[in-house]
């Protein structure tokens, strides 16, 4: 079975910038070996960003969490250096980079399907990055609302939420929401 790694916001501003975290900071290192293991396998990639615009402060998000961040083409928006570092051999044809407005990532499920559809193998769904209870937890649950069928998968080694507490109960609404946590 083939995999789709989804490493979601794993951005400078999330791991050590402005909403970063010491719990982002020590899941870095399993981000990195889950890429590499991706990559060693030939399986397929995809990065969500977070992407904000000047305006980030007075848009609805904004207002509820007044801190700016990901503000398209910053250092603060770019993928993390360790993962940057990491070579072309990670962003290859087998790569998908998807920039995303909100905790949602719109472009997701059609980048999804046209994977499905270009190969003739059956393919799970892991995710990893941050946050766990946010940008996690929307795509997880947005893939499992449209793929019921499908096999999907967290990684909570890889993951870290806005806090250790809300980690945690993300990961039982994924239990819930029938999507596996290992």
């Amino acid at each position: 079975m083939k995999r789709i790694l989804i490493v979601v916001d794993v951005q400078k501003d999330f791991v050590d910038g402005s909403l970063g975290s010491k719990e982002a900071l020590a899941i870095l290192p399993s981000v990195i070996r889950e890429i590499e293991e991706n990559r060693k396998n030939g399986d397929y990639l995809i990065f969500t960003m977070d992407t904000h615009a000047e305006d980030y402060l007075q848009t609805f998000e904004g207002k509820n969490l007044p801190v700016s961040h990901c503000i398209k083409n910053t250092e603060g928006w770019l993928l993390d250096k360790n993962i940057r570092e990491m070579g072309d051999y990670v962003f290859d044809t087998n790569c998908s980079i998807l920039e995303k407005p909100g905790f949602g990532c719109p472009d997701l499920p059609k980048t999804i399907e046209e994977i499905v559809n270009n190969f003739d193998e059956d393919f799970e769904v892991v995710l990893c990055g941050l946050c766990t209870d946010i940008c996690v937890a929307a795509n997880a649950v947005l893939l499992r609302a449209l793929y019921p069928s499908m096999t999907i998968k967290v990684l909570s080694h890889a993951c870290a939420g806005s806090s250790v507490d809300k980690h945690e109960a993300a990961l039982k609404v994924f239990s819930a929401c029938q999507i596996e946590v290992i």
